[in-house]
């Protein structure tokens, strides 16, 4: 379309309907992209779990990947490195994260980090004195009626219909041996993209029968999970980013 045609239209429009359409044309073509995952983790009630020796051990944890991507595909390539990057909230403070290189910066309950249900979360990018924030109201953990029996090698099917979350997290480990048997966690920066750019809601989810291969006591961890908005984001693109927020619960599982 010409532009000379588009005046007529655009007068149509009013002013701020303009100023919403030119946010969303800034956020999507905004370069700054930020992939962010947050997790706490709530102390397990069966004396037969102990996380000191697994991937939760820290507890609270926060991971940030920055990049200046304009598609998926560039997101691994473009890491952005320099950047100053703070969490917010009502129990932490302003709290720095530690830049570990290749774009990715962290934090965890060892250095401070709280997880706190129910208040917003707000994470900010400070490049070149410009901030790029987003922030997200941290949901609480899953409260559910899991039986402590199970058959080895069947699939568990978790009921989250009664909940309003955006995606689960998931973990089995075996108590004895410390060995993960199961975990849905993205573990690269395009995984994370794909697990939080869901359908929606998620009201269930499957663990396969393989996370329960042999008789032995089993600590599952379920965290619902909150992602950020297109409206949640200041200064970042809104079609690639994505900042997940959760909490997870452990209950003792006997698989027998």
């Amino acid at each position: 379309m010409r532009p000379f045609l588009l005046l007529p239209l655009l007068s149509l429009v009013g002013c701020g309907k303009i100023e919403e359409i030119q946010d969303v044309l800034d956020g999507l073509t905004n370069p700054l992209v930020t992939e962010a995952l947050l997790l706490g983790v709530l102390p397990p009630e069966s004396e037969e779990i102990d996380l000191s020796d697994t991937p939760f051990a820290d507890g609270t944890a926060l991971k940030v990947f920055l990049a200046d991507a304009a598609s998926l595909d560039d997101l691994e390539q473009s890491p952005l490195d320099g950047a100053s990057v703070t969490v917010q909230s009502p129990a932490n403070g302003s709290l720095l994260l530690d830049a570990d290189g290749g774009g990715v910066y962290s934090l965890t309950g060892a250095g401070g980090l709280v997880y706190q249900a129910g208040v917003d979360f707000i994470l900010t990018a400070v490049l070149s004195d410009v901030d790029h924030r987003v922030v997200v109201t941290a949901p609480h953990a899953p409260d559910l009626d899991l039986a402590e029996q199970h058959a080895i090698g069947e699939p568990l099917l978790i009921d989250l219909s009664e909940f309003d979350y955006d995606n689960v997290l998931v973990a089995v480990f075996d108590v004895q041996s410390g060995e993960v048997s199961y975990t849905n966690r993205p573990d690269d920066v395009v995984g994370l993209y794909e697990y939080t750019h869901s359908d929606g809601q998620v009201d269930r989810h499957e663990v396969p029968g393989t996370a329960f291969p042999r008789a032995s006591v089993y600590a599952l961890g379920v965290a619902g999970m909150r992602n950020a908005t297109e409206d949640d984001f200041e200064s970042m693109n809104t079609a690639l980013s994505s900042c997940l927020l959760g909490q997870m619960r452990f209950w003792a599982i006997t698989a027998m």
